[in-house]
Order: structure tokens, then C-alpha cells, then sequence
């Protein structure tokens, strides 16, 4: 993505912020891989930050990563944006690099945790962000167990099939054995409860029993998803098939009009 892009991408979610009355804005920073342009999203998120105050908003950040290019001096720059970070993690050694190789075929699990190990030195505790599959929904129960000693917070999300998930078995297929895999670390959870903090949000993909909602996503009412070229997409799993685009006076009543594709 280019800054110019980029800029224009906040400029347009401020528009339909402000048109629409909205106090808070959240970016999310995601790729690819973030960490890769880690300049770009300091550029962009200084830029952020001064027209959330022009207008009187609030705005959070969130960087999406693997965890494989953390060092102490990136922590740094993403302590001084205050952003938070969340972290893929699909599994514990061999679970996870099945799931999440690099491109030449290697694992990726320890330079993953190898960055989750820098954050909590540096006193940040990132968000886990466990895709469940039929790949490692048999070790579930140990990645919880590990996270519940860890105290770090975590969400599990069902794989969601797209263009580019041809290869990969139906979820439908394989649907008791994510079912028994998910039963069998919830199991884990009741046998650990945390003392002081609620994991209610963490549970179930799509429902978020921490707090009421009236939808199980913002899909389609408070979401906007850009690409690198500008263009407004629905979710970032209908990418290829974008809505609108940054030049829109208000990209955010494009969103909730479109009748075509994903639905809340």
C-alpha cells in the first residue's frame, strides 16, 4: 500500500465516522504480513492519530501478525503508537508449522513464540488469535492449557473457506471432529478458571458473551475492509469482490446499502 493510499484510507473512514456519529474508530493493521511495512503503518498511524483529534474521536489500533518479525526495537515503536497486538497461534510446535509454514516450507512456530516472548518481556500481553481446523483441533486442549498459564487472552476462530481454500477439506465434513476437539478445551478452561479475569469472550467463534450485541459481527453496518489499491470490501474474506472505494463521500452507507454478497 502506498501512504497516499493509505492517508486516503483514514481520510475515509473519518467521513463516514463523523457522518454517521460515530466516537470511536478502530484500525486494524493487517496483511500479508504487518510487520513487513512497519514504517508505513508508523506514518499512517501518526496521521491517524492527528485527525482523530481534529475531529474529537477516539481511535484504537491493532496490529494482526504472525509474530515472526517482532524484535525489541519494533515493541518500541508499536508501544509509542499504543497499539495492541494480536498474535496467530495455531498450536504448540509441529501443530503449529503444519498450519502456518513459511513459503520455502519451514515452520514458523518458533520465531512465533520467540515474538510472543519479547512482548511479554516488554510487558505487553498480545492477544492469541487461534484459527481452529481440522489440522489442530486435536491438540486444542494443549494450546489452551498453555495459554491459561500464560494468562493471555484469547479467541477461537472456525477457518472460514474462501477462493483461495479450494485444497482444504469442508468444514461440514469434519464437523464432529471440530466439535470434539472444541468440547475437549473447554473442558481444559473449566478445569483452569482463571480467578480474576472473565474468558466469556473468548469462547465461541461469533459469539461474544462478554457483553450484548445485536449482531454477531459488524458486517455490512460498522465495518469497512480497504486494500492496498483502496478498495471497500464487506469483510476481508469477500476481498475480491469490493463495494466502493475511498473516493466515496461516505463508503460506510455504500457498505450497509449493498444488498449483493455477504449478509449479517
Amino acid at each position: 500500500m502506498s501512504e497516499t493510499i493509505g492517508k486516503a484510507i483514514i481520510d475515509a473512514t473519518f467521513r463516514s465516522a463523523e457522518i454517521h456519529n460515530y466516537k470511536i474508530v478502530k484500525l486494524k493493521y493487517a496483511g500479508g504480513e504487518p510487520l513487513l511495512h512497519l514504517d508505513l503503518i508508523r506514518i499512517l498511524h501518526e496521521y491517524a492519530l492527528l485527525q482523530a483529534k481534529k475531529k474529537q474521536i477516539e481511535l484504537e489500533g491493532v496490529i494482526l501478525t504472525n509474530g515472526t518479525l517482532l524484535s525489541k526495537d519494533k515493541i518500541e515503536h508499536i508501544r509509542k503508537l499504543n497499539l495492541r497486538v494480536m498474535v496467530s497461534l495455531d498450536g504448540i510446535g509441529s501443530v503449529h508449522d503444519i498450519q502456518r509454514p513459511f513459503a520455502g516450507g519451514a515452520g514458523s512456530f518458533q520465531q512465533t513464540m520467540n515474538g510472543i516472548e519479547l512482548l511479554l518481556e516488554e510487558g505487553i500481553y498480545p492477544d492469541i488469535s487461534v484459527t481452529v481446523t481440522e489440522q489442530n483441533v486435536s491438540k486444542l486442549p494443549e494450546l489452551t492449557q498453555w495459554l491459561l498459564e500464560h494468562k493471555l487472552p484469547f479467541t477461537f476462530n472456525l477457518c472460514r473457506e474462501n477462493d483461495f481454500s479450494q485444497d482444504h477439506p469442508k468444514f461440514e465434513s469434519e464437523k464432529e471432529r471440530i466439535i470434539e476437539g472444541l468440547t475437549s478445551a473447554y473442558k481444559t478452561i473449566e478445569s483452569n478458571l482463571p480467578k480474576n479475569r472473565s474468558l466469556l469472550a473468548s469462547l465461541a467463534d461469533q459469539t461474544n458473551l462478554a457483553a450484548p450485541h445485536l449482531r454477531p459481527c459488524s458486517v455490512g453496518h460498522s465495518y469497512l475492509v480497504f486494500d492496498c489499491l483502496g478498495r471497500v470490501s464487506k469483510c476481508q474474506m469477500q476481498m475480491g469482490k469490493p463495494v466502493t472505494s475511498i473516493n466515496a463521500h461516505d463508503p460506510l452507507s455504500d457498505i450497509r446499502q449493498d444488498k449483493q454478497g455477504i449478509q449479517n
